[in-house]
């Protein structure tokens, strides 16, 4: 069985899981009070069901809380997740489309948006965000993408014809070829943080 046939499979449970999930639990719960209470009458201690009941329901509610309240942190993680993701791919394409971080009289609002997109992903706050919110494959990930940006800051477009200009040009187009091969691949890199599917980190 090929890799997707394989994610299909395991997907489809998981959907059907979830959809019998609520039935099975209250199912589970019905049948309790039902035995209990027949049990309380068969020993005559009638007077015990209400209070009885109102305890199971009180743990099929609580049961509940925990798997909504589990949930919604999932979600709420995949949503600062994907933000910094979209932010990095909004940098990776604004620096690939201009092939540079120079400010030019042309380019000055997409080197701008660039860089703020940098700060709040790779750099700055995002790097912060980025040590609590991913594990060590986007980490090491992130500093090379940060050592691109700070070659394209440092070494500028390398128009000089002399040997230094040669070799800025160089460290330049390795840094920006870097740049939009990490764009090209990052849905690869973040699959596991940002998709749903049948892993999770």
């Amino acid at each position: 069985m090929s890799s997707t046939a394989k994610k299909f499979c395991s997907n489809a449970l998981v959907s059907i899981w979830r959809n019998v999930h609520f039935f099975l639990f209250f199912f589970f719960i019905l049948s309790l009070l039902v035995i209990s209470t027949a049990w309380f009458v068969q020993i005559n201690k009638s007077e015990l069901i209400p209070g009885f009941c109102v305890s199971v329901i009180a743990l099929g509610l609580t049961y509940w809380a925990c798997i909504y309240s589990k949930e919604k942190f999932r979600l709420d993680l995949l949503d600062k997740r994907f933000e910094i993701y979209t932010k990095t791919l909004e940098f990776c394409s604004r620096v690939a489309a201009g092939g540079t971080l120079q400010v030019r009289l042309n380019n000055q609002k997409n080197i701008e948006r660039a860089i703020k997109a940098a700060h709040e992903s790779f750099r700055g706050i995002g790097y912060h965000k980025t040590r609590a919110l991913f594990g060590n494959e986007i980490w090491d990930l992130f500093d090379k993408l940060n050592d691109s940006y700070a070659a394209l800051i440092a070494y500028g477009d390398g128009s000089s014809n002399d040997e230094e200009g040669q070799k800025f040009a160089k460290l330049t187009s390795d840094a920006l070829l870097d740049i939009i091969s990490i764009s090209n691949d990052l849905p690869n890199h973040f699959k596991s943080y940002v998709y749903f599917g049948n892993y999770k980190k």
